[in-house]
Order: C-alpha cells, then sequence, then structure tokens
C-alpha cells in the first residue's frame, strides 16, 4: 500500500495518507507553513526511504474443523474454545506470531475458523498444540468446566497436534476424551 501526501483544501494542512489513516503535519500557510511544508518533505522523504510500515509480516491459512468426544458426542458447555499453539516460535524480525483461538459451535462441534491477529486469518504455517476448554455461563460471569480432561486444556499436556500447511484447511475430526 503506497503512501500519499496531500493539502486539503478546506483546511489547508498538510496530510499524509495511508490507506484509510490520515496524519495531519501542520497548516500550509505564511511562514508556519513553508516550515510545515519543509517538515512534511521529510517526513515524506523518511517515509519514502523506510517505507510505510505496517503490513502484516505473516502468511496466515484459515483452518476449520470438528472436536468431539471419541465416541462421538458433543463437548457440553455454553462455549467450548479451541487454541491453536504453535510448538515452536513463529518469528518474523522482532514479530512474533501468537497462537490462535477459535469457538466450537455447541450444535455440532465445529470451528468455523481461528484467530491469530485478525478476525478467523488462521494460523500461520507449522506444528500446533490444540488445546480445548469449556465454560458455562453463571451470575459471576463465564466459569470452567470440567467437561474437558485438564491434560487437554493446557499446551504442555494435550495429545492433540497438528501439522498445518498451506494447502491444508480442514483436518480430520479431533477427539477427545470423556472426563471420568
Amino acid at each position: 500500500m503506497a503512501c500519499r501526501r496531500r493539502i486539503s483544501r478546506r483546511s489547508g494542512l498538510l496530510l499524509l495518507q495511508r490507506s484509510k489513516t490520515i496524519a495531519t503535519i501542520g497548516p500550509v500557510d505564511g511562514l508556519a507553513g513553508s516550515a510545515t511544508l519543509l517538515l512534511g518533505a521529510l517526513a515524506i522523504g523518511a517515509l519514502a526511504v523506510l517505507g510505510c510500515g505496517g503490513g502484516e509480516p505473516f502468511s496466515f491459512v484459515p483452518v476449520t474443523g470438528k472436536i468431539t468426544y471419541t465416541d462421538g458426542s458433543l463437548i457440553p458447555g455454553d462455549q467450548i474454545v479451541v487454541r491453536f499453539v504453535a510448538t515452536e516460535a513463529k518469528t518474523a524480525g522482532k514479530d512474533v506470531a501468537g497462537s490462535a483461538t477459535g469457538y466450537l459451535e455447541p450444535k455440532d462441534g465445529t470451528f468455523p475458523g481461528v484467530t491469530t491477529h485478525t478476525y478467523l486469518d488462521g494460523v500461520v504455517p507449522g506444528r500446533y498444540k490444540v488445546t480445548v476448554f469449556a465454560v458455562k455461563n453463571g451470575p459471576q460471569g463465564q466459569v470452567p468446566t470440567a467437561a474437558v480432561p485438564q491434560r487437554y486444556q493446557n499446551a504442555a499436556t494435550t495429545p492433540l497436534e497438528v501439522e498445518v500447511t498451506r494447502s491444508q484447511r480442514d483436518f480430520p475430526d479431533l477427539k477427545v476424551e470423556k472426563p471420568r
């Protein structure tokens, strides 16, 4: 996405524009206008050399799936949360891709996608541990339930693991044991 420079006819302000984001540099009239134009030109030069920044340093793969008990029955709960936690850190310079979170549809156990950075963007390709936990709505908010055994709720102990590739978006049904 390119940066653009324009002078607002209405307010006489020098504006730097990138997509829908507009940064105001200052008034462009009289003596102050000359200094503002110089400052604006320097800012635009810096942007040209350094780039506008922004943009996502990672390429995401949308993923969908289904999680049920090993016998095929649905996990009960008002909200069932699924998280994809990378087994190795995904980095790009100083940026680190975080884990992704999604929510199971209680009626059929499917999740329509997961979110790492923006809604349902997916995950960066790689190997992930998958955690699952369920909550119920209570008078004081959401409270965890025992619907999913503890070992599936922690990335260090969950046996659920998947490999995400650029071409794989759907996974075989993931299964968790019923609590004892």
